[in-house]
């Protein structure tokens, strides 16, 4: 079964960056990648997921994520991310925090349980502006799960 590939703008994003993370729940283990656009712009992708829950493995733009998170208010749930993968499986939003949990972007919330609250996002861009600067390309064959990207199962059965 084949990959669904893609022709758009996604198709000149760089991997910079492999991560790997617990998911919200803490029963599987996620990979997540981070990608550089033309224009430097930051993407993140959830790569693969060692549980049964499905996901979609689109890139997903970091300016994007932050308007929708800096909308939820002070405190926010993954839910806050749904605008931005309607339609798509339920599971990512909530794997997309876990990965942007890891890298520091988003902290879990004091105040609120099961929320989380916006980190110093200039402390991120500080640790991954030589991966941006070195134009180097990290492969995506890595350690992948059995199970298959949400998308890929969905079109290729």
């Amino acid at each position: 079964m084949k990959k669904e590939t893609s022709t758009d703008a996604s198709s000149s994003i760089r991997t910079i960056k492999t991560g790997n993370c617990s998911s919200s729940s803490g029963k599987s283990k996620l990979t997540y990648l981070i990608g550089c656009g033309l224009e430097s712009d930051i993407h993140f992708r959830i790569h693969s997921n060692t549980g049964n829950g499905f996901f979609n493995n689109d890139w997903m733009p970091l300016k994007t994520i932050l308007e929708l998170l800096g909308k939820a208010g002070n405190t926010f749930t993954s839910f806050s991310l749904n605008p931005l993968l309607k339609g798509r499986s339920n599971n990512t939003p909530a794997f997309l925090v876990a990965s942007l949990l890891e890298e520091g972007i988003v902290h879990r919330s004091s105040s609120q349980k099961r929320c989380y609250e916006l980190s110093d996002v200039t402390v991120f861009m500080g640790k991954i502006k030589a991966s941006i600067e070195s134009n180097s390309d990290i492969k995506e064959d890595i350690k992948t799960s059995k199970k298959k990207p949400v998308m890929a199962s969905l079109f290729n059965e």
